[in-house]
């Protein structure tokens, strides 16, 4: 997970996939009440800002800011303390989310509004109610003033967009959600890049700054997505420069094994395709080039001074495009 201080997240958590959908995660409106119980807990120890929330039948989502960079502990907390009730309340054991929850960086700037429209219609757009404020487990009927502000929720920031006085801030805020009731577009989130970033190039590039730091990328695999990437036939030929050998020779599957491997390694590095299209290109299968790589690293860990190098490189090539 990328944690700063001052992030804004928009978080997702769905249920266990089970054939035909997914699995709820709430049960009856006591399990809801208690999930908002938790997150008022859990903002007294952690000091976040939730945004906005909506608590679907099969997951939820929620729009946090962290002063402090504490997102997994906020999360870890959140999900854990729910599912232990759920279990206990309903006698049952193992999971009741399907994988870790899904948080995207968000550019405060210029996606907290439209942020806060697509979580507050999720309900209208899920066909369950014809009118945002016609849903009980969402946070907009705090917004437009239908219901009382509770103390873990942070309307502030966004009706200042609209004015400074509450009344017309309220109106102002009802009017700009309830214009896209009937939009039928997907909202801000197809703009997100790389499956973690929403915002403009300049945002963009700032998380790629904080994930160059990182000293081994391959860690953070959604991460690699975003970052700079050539063309496959691109990164080929500078792997083919810096190892001193024809591309052709490098794809050849006669040629030595640790060169070759190093070679699938670095184009995979500098391109970041899927392994299927790195096998392809080297006349091998997704499977063998997954095992090429594996191979690869763990040359690289018997070998710091292949490991420098091989970085080096790799950051000299990113620098450049």
């Amino acid at each position: 997970r990328i944690s700063y201080p001052n992030a804004l997240y928009h978080i997702t958590c769905r249920g266990n996939k089970r054939e035909g959908g997914r699995e709820n995660i709430f049960f009856s409106d006591e399990d809801r009440k208690r999930f908002l119980e938790i997150i008022e807990r859990t903002q007294d120890r952690y000091d976040y800002l939730l945004h906005a929330y909506v608590l679907m039948d099969n997951h939820f989502h929620l729009l946090i800011e962290t002063p402090v960079a504490n997102i997994q502990a906020v999360m870890h907390n959140i999900n854990t303390s729910y599912t232990v009730y759920i279990n206990r309340k309903n006698d049952r054991w193992g999971h009741l989310f399907q994988g870790r929850y899904k948080s995207i960086i968000v550019d405060k700037d210029n996606y907290l509004l439209a942020l806060s429209r697509y979580i507050h219609l999720n309900p209208v757009r899920a066909s369950m109610v014809s009118r945002p404020d016609d849903y009980s487990w969402s946070s907009y009927c705090c917004y437009i003033g239908r219901a009382a502000v509770p103390p873990y929720l942070h309307t502030v920031t966004t009706l200042a967009y609209f004015s400074t006085k509450s009344k017309e801030a309220q109106i102002g805020y009802r009017r700009f959600v309830e214009e896209e009731i009937h939009d039928e577009e997907d909202g801000p989130l197809v703009g997100v890049k790389g499956a973690l970033v929403l915002g403009c190039e300049e945002f963009v590039r700032k998380i790629r700054n904080m994930i160059d730091k990182y000293r081994d990328d391959s860690e953070l695999p959604s991460a690699r997505r975003i970052l700079r990437r050539l063309e496959i036939s691109n990164a080929l030929e500078a792997v083919s420069r810096y190892l001193e050998t024809a591309p052709e020779e490098l794809q050849r599957r006669s040629r030595g094994k640790r060169e070759r491997s190093l070679a699938i390694y670095l184009v995979k590095r500098l391109s970041h395709v899927n392994n299927t299209v790195l096998g392809r290109h080297f006349g091998i299968s997704g499977a063998s080039a997954g095992a090429r790589i594996r191979q690869a690293e763990l040359e690289m860990r018997r070998d710091r001074v292949l490991k420098q190098r091989v970085e080096s490189f790799i950051r000299e090539i990113s620098d450049t495009n």
